[in-house]
């Protein structure tokens, strides 16, 4: 008799789990405080910014994530790379490039 999770395909299942990553968060034009590091373990987009813009404790709900030198926007989840730092500010506003 076999049990329901016996089936041959259960190494299938590991597979299947997403890894969260981590990043390191600076407020755009904030030289001063350091990266805040986030874990990535949401579906949303917008769901992981409204976590960030508590955790950075911001005036302004943080709307856009840039690499530091801002050539490139990201704009979903899956453009993170895991241990990287990113620039995150409001949807208005210029982006202020860090050295």
């Amino acid at each position: 008799m076999s049990s329901p999770r016996s089936s041959g395909n259960s190494s299938n299942h590991l597979h299947s789990v997403p890894t969260a990553k981590s990043v390191f968060l600076c407020k755009n034009g904030d030289l001063f405080t350091p990266p805040k590091r986030m874990i990535i373990n949401t579906s949303s987009m917008n769901t992981f910014l409204d976590e960030v813009t508590k955790k950075i404790k911001a005036n302004e709900c943080m709307r856009d994530v840039y690499t530091p030198k801002g050539k490139t926007h990201i704009k979903d989840l899956s453009q993170f790379e895991n241990g990287q730092y990113y620039v995150v500010k409001p949807a208005r506003g210029r982006f202020k490039e860090y050295k």
